[in-house]
């Protein structure tokens, strides 16, 4: 029904508190004793001030008087205030009376200082009177709400044009099941219910499981499957506040690989083979019993992996592996976001199989002699080296790339908005400086091909062996260990955590925050020349000798088709290496000729293969070197002042765990999950895996003002100015702006040290300090984030200039005692606490 004065719909009363569905009127009384009501779903979102007592009055009260504070009240009709067969009745008052009550009290009292009992009588007989029809009418105006109510609380759907009635409201629908938001959502989620049931039916069938351990599969997949109605929010993997689609189907997901996994090694164990690496037998049946019994473990233990979160959410999961696919057999870099994962593993794979096509039918020309001296073998040669080159200039983010061909080579129309005063310059500049590198990279990429071509198909790389491979390999470890090694440490703040200030300075070292830009030194032009020349000179013939040592020892050890598809996997990690990250190049090289050419031939392979498995072997002792130094700092005695309470108490409990947390920092980095103190304690755990991009959520801000949003947008979506994300846009936007000009130029002039992927930054001025994670480092590029910013003024600022800018000078401590230090040195005291 509708009410005239308000122009609003009613459509039930309730009397329950609980009732929460749209329409639905709700009273209550104001410690004054007035009486309101509010309904659900109203737009003025108002609590309305009524006039009307859901409680049955009389129908007529009429009463006069010359008092002067008089009230009346009339009976109104009932269809336009209430829901029918609701009495209602209509106060009108005068100022000084605010409710039927109220005024009635006051008349009682006006009453009493001059009685009129015969008037009193006339109305204690009314109201007596109706006494019993009040309370008829009453407990079937209670029964009709109640009937509402029920029928309030009932949904018609609509499913093969019949109706459906169901019996819940809004709320009781969301404990039950989860909302969808779209038709690809639902339709997702009776996918995966099915492919659940299809997978375990077939994991049971194949008698994987017995006795007790079906109930406990059967548990599992029907928690996978209810997950998918009803999902855990939030969930202990989840990094967004609020309701997350990723973890209301990562059980499923996880169900259904990790049984696939395990059927598919369920059928391969029956097949018998065996492989000699290293030294190692490597036998097929194993390998698959080994994984075959992780797997069906890992099944049965999957509610509990939910339940600590020791499993990410299923879009980071899908990244990590697709970065670790892409780093360690490719020799790639980190992954910004699922499709440029999806781009770069993608493009490593089309690539691997061109070049190994090649390789191949160049192998079949000839293998009879034993360097492989063929034209179309150095084809492959050349192809591999400059398709190299190409894969290491080009960042995982594809979308400049696609725009470039969308919009200059299919010349697409672009949509111009005319009336923006103030347009983004970046989009733009991004497209052309690829387009030119583009340009570029073609015209080298096909130098490089015919130079390498021209190199192995000549008899340099054959009949110098093994003294040319001895002569580069030295060169490389010389100048690596010069320049990437001796040349950071002597430009650092405290070289070897010994010397008290850098023993090669800048010119404007003594200044704090510079105002012009920094004078070039002749070292870093020179390391900049160095660089080029290790990528560009050393890298390339560093490869053909290695392929011209290993091609007929893994031919004749692995077989035609097998040797190829090594070779190449090896060829391509190693050059990748080399453009992207050549100050880890040199020490992979190090360590692969002292294993090829030092240690016996039983527990060694050739040098492609030793660089292939010692490079990822180098890369996880060194994440696992980290992670047990941070524990050792973050554990010390002397840090308990920063610590609470509780890592002073609890310290002493942990050393029996120290054997374990050398464990759990071996299998951390393995798996690249992070470590996490536990309350402040020396007690750690080991998150989920993540990859170097491990922060999950986007937190970009973006700046809102008369330049960006239309005016309408701004009154009625956002809050302009208002809020700190806004505030702080500003000041993100500007300085990645300016980083994004600078800051690739400062890493290859060396001037921030050995740089590696996933190095973190604080960069601080006299008004801000910020975060800089490196997340790409490629050949020419790299692409960082900007978090963690702080202004003057702030504690974390102060406290983030006190420590960067501390003088250790005054520190001439030896032990117990002020022995002093010898010049431009830390004392004994000082270079242990910087340890």
């Amino acid at each position: 029904q509708y009410d005239p004065d308000s122009s609003s719909q009613i459509i039930d009363e309730v009397e329950w508190h609980n009732e929460t569905s749209p329409g639905t009127v709700h009273y209550f009384r104001d410690e004054n004793g007035k009486l309101f009501s509010y309904v659900f779903g109203d737009a003025s979102c108002q609590a309305r001030m009524e006039t009307s007592d859901p409680k049955p009055l009389s129908d007529t009260i009429t009463r006069s008087g010359s008092d002067e504070t008089e009230a009346t009240v009339e009976q109104m009709p009932r269809e336009q205030i209430t829901p029918p067969h609701t009495p209602s009745t209509t106060i009108r008052q005068s100022h000084e009376s605010s409710s039927f009550f109220g005024g009635r009290r006051r008349r009682h009292h006006h009453h009493h200082r001059q009685p009129h009992r015969s008037r009193r009588y006339e109305i204690s007989n009314s109201l007596d009177s109706t006494q019993q029809e009040q309370q008829t009418q009453h407990r079937e105006h209670q029964t009709r709400i109640k009937h509402r109510s029920v029928k309030g609380q009932t949904y018609r759907l609509k499913l093969f044009h019949r109706d459906i009635m169901v019996p819940f409201d809004r709320l009781w629908l969301l404990t039950v099941f989860d909302r969808d938001r779209s038709i690809a959502e639902c339709i997702l989620c009776i996918f995966l219910a099915i492919i659940v049931s299809i997978i375990g039916i077939h994991v049971l069938y194949n008698d994987i499981y017995y006795d007790l351990e079906i109930l406990v599969y059967c548990c599992v997949m029907a928690a996978s499957q209810y997950s998918l109605l009803k999902s855990c929010q939030p969930d202990v993997n989840t990094p967004v506040h609020g309701f997350n689609r990723n973890t209301a189907i990562s059980r499923a997901i996880y169900f259904c690989l990790f049984s696939s996994l395990l059927l598919l090694i369920h059928k391969l164990k029956i097949y018998s083979w065996h492989f000699i690496l290293f030294g190692i037998i490597f036998s097929n049946i194993t390998v698959c019993y080994m994984i075959y019994n992780i797997l069906s473990i890992i099944l049965l233990c999957l509610p509990l992996l939910f339940l600590f979160g020791l499993l990410p959410q299923c879009s980071t999961f899908f990244l990590c592996i697709l970065e670790n696919f892409d780093m360690h057999l490719f020799g790639g870099t980190a992954m910004v976001n699922i499709p440029g994962a999806l781009h770069s593993c993608l493009l490593s794979i089309i690539n691997f199989i061109f070049l190994s096509i090649i390789g191949y039918y160049g192998l079949l020309i000839d293998t009879s002699k034993d360097h492989l001296q063929n034209i179309l073998f150095s084809i492959y040669c050349g192809l591999t080296v400059s398709i190299c080159y190409k894969l290491s200039r080009g960042s995982s983010n594809p979308n400049v790339f696609w725009n470039m061909i969308k919009y200059d080579l299919l010349k697409m129309k672009r949509i111009i908005i005319q009336n923006e005063d103030i347009q983004d310059p970046l989009p733009d500049e991004l497209r052309t400086i690829v387009k030119e590198r583009l340009q570029s990279d073609i015209l080298l990429c096909f130098l490089i091909c015919i130079v390498v071509f021209a190199a192995h198909a000549s008899t340099t790389f054959t009949s110098l062996q093994p003294i040319l491979n001895y002569i580069i390999c030295s060169i490389v470890i010389i100048l690596g260990t010069l320049f990437h090694y001796v040349l950071p440490q002597v430009r650092k703040q405290l070289p070897w955590l010994l010397f008290s200030e850098p023993l090669i300075k800048q010119a404007d070292y003594a200044l704090f925050e510079p105002t012009e830009a920094t004078k070039v030194l002749f070292i870093e032009k020179l390391f900049v020349w160095i660089i080029f020349i290790e990528k560009n000179i050393l890298l390339p013939c560093t490869y053909l000798g290695a392929l011209s040592h290993s091609a007929p020892t893994v031919i004749n050890k692995f077989g035609l088709l097998p040797s190829i598809l090594i070779l190449t996997l090896c060829s391509m990690k190693m050059l990748r290496i080399g453009y992207c990250n050549s100050s880890r190049h040199f020490l992979y090289v190090l360590l692969t000729t002292i294993m090829t050419y030092l240690m016996t031939s039983k527990c060694s392979e050739t040098f492609l293969l030793n660089y292939f498995v010692l490079s990822t072997l180098t890369e996880k002792l060194i994440d696992f070197k980290e992670k047990l130094n941070f524990i050792f700092v973050y554990c010390a005695p002397w840090q308990i002042s920063w610590g609470s309470a509780f890592h002073a108490i609890a310290q002493p409990f942990c050393i029996p765990h120290s054997a374990i947390l050398v464990v759990q920092c071996l299998i951390s980095a393995l798996l690249n999950s992070p470590l996490m103190p536990l309350l402040g304690s020396a007690a750690f755990i080991s998150s989920y895996p993540r990859p170097i991009k491990f922060w999950e959520k986007n937190y970009n801000t973006k700046r809102i003002d008369n330049t960006n949003v239309q005016l309408q947008a701004q009154i009625n979506e956002f809050h302009c100015g208002l809020d700190d994300n806004n505030l702080n846009a500003i000041f993100y936007e500007h300085l990645t702006r300016v980083l994004q000009t600078s800051l690739c130029g400062e890493i290859q002039l060396g001037r921030l040290g050995k740089v590696n992927t996933g190095d973190f930054f604080i960069l601080t001025s006299d008004s801000l300090n910020c975060m800089i994670h490196l997340i790409e480092l490629g050949n020419g590029f790299i692409t960082f984030q900007l978090r963690g910013l702080e202004f003057k003024g702030t504690y974390c600022q102060q406290r983030e200039v006190e420590a960067i800018t501390e003088d250790i000078d005054k520190n001439r401590g030896l032990c117990c005692c002020e022995a002093g230090r010898f010049p431009h040195m830390l004392s004994l005291n000082a270079a242990f606490t910087q340890r």
